[in-house]
């Protein structure tokens, strides 16, 4: 979605740095995201593969900021309404997000990690009726919202690593449509 520029714009100028050396590290992002959306007494769910990337800069061996761009891909859900009519529900989310990681050694390679932040989230979603046929229902929403995470990060050698990370995020829209996030994914990164 229109997220990825900001993103882009944050690896050319870290480009830039890592040939200085510095803190900084980047990951590409693997994963499963479940999409929970529910809105009055109504409640569907879907997953879809998702990635990402994330740039991180480290302060001291516990503590690191991170920027992440996030896609959790598609969730889609049919099912018959009271009238008797075929209803399919597809929706989709991405997020922009800014958060810090802290972490605590378990050994020399392996790392307990924690991830706490502020997530801009983009969400559309698209409805078909058969009592409607032809037409599309759309609704879109952006908005801010926490997310958490925990991991285990393992040191494959002194520049590169990987992680298996499970993170949430509820995203409240101002149609009172919650759309809850889980995502499970692996990462690969490098250190500059």
């Amino acid at each position: 979605m229109k997220l990825t520029h900001p993103l882009i714009v944050a690896a050319v100028l870290t480009s830039s740095l890592s040939q200085a050396n510095t803190n900084w590290s980047g990951e590409l992002m693997l994963g499963v995201a479940e999409q929970e959306l529910s809105y009055s007494n109504l409640s569907m769910s879907g997953d879809d593969r998702s990635y990402g990337i994330r740039l991180s800069y480290t302060f001291t061996d516990n503590l690191a900021l991170e920027f992440s761009y996030q896609n959790y891909g598609k969730a889609e859900e049919t099912f018959i309404d009271s009238f008797g009519d075929t209803i399919n529900d597809r929706w989709e989310s991405d997020a922009l997000s800014v958060g810090i990681k802290a972490s605590h050694a378990l050994s020399k390679d392996f790392r307990l990690v924690g991830r706490l932040g502020i997530s801009k989230w983009d969400w559309k979603i698209t409805e078909t009726d058969s009592a409607f046929p032809g037409q599309i229902f759309t609704v879109k929403d952006e908005s801010n919202d926490i997310y958490a995470g925990i991991g285990l990060e393992f040191n494959i050698n002194e520049t590169m690593f990987s992680n298996i990370e499970f993170t949430m995020t509820d995203m409240e829209t101002k149609y009172d449509i919650d759309n809850e996030v889980s995502n499970i994914a692996i990462s690969i990164g490098k250190k500059f």
